[in-house]
């Protein structure tokens, strides 16, 4: 029987816009605020039950989130 997991990121990034005109509300150094739901469905392992551990969701995810 098909289960469904989801694990949430939530990540920060930062950026300034150089070239834009003085006064340009994102020249400055500002940053954002993202969020990411991991979303993952298929059969669980019979011997563990798990479909795929949270920690090995993060391992994937995490070369993305840490730029």
């Amino acid at each position: 029987m098909p289960v469904l997991i989801t694990k949430k990121h939530r990540f920060e990034s930062a950026r300034y816009l150089p070239a834009m005109t003085e006064g340009y509300k994102c020249r400055r150094l500002h940053g954002h605020s993202f969020n990411m739901d991991v979303n993952l469905i298929g059969d669980s392992n019979p011997q563990t039950c798990l479909l795929m551990d949270f920690g090995d969701i993060i391992k994937v995810v995490k070369p993305y989130t840490d730029m």
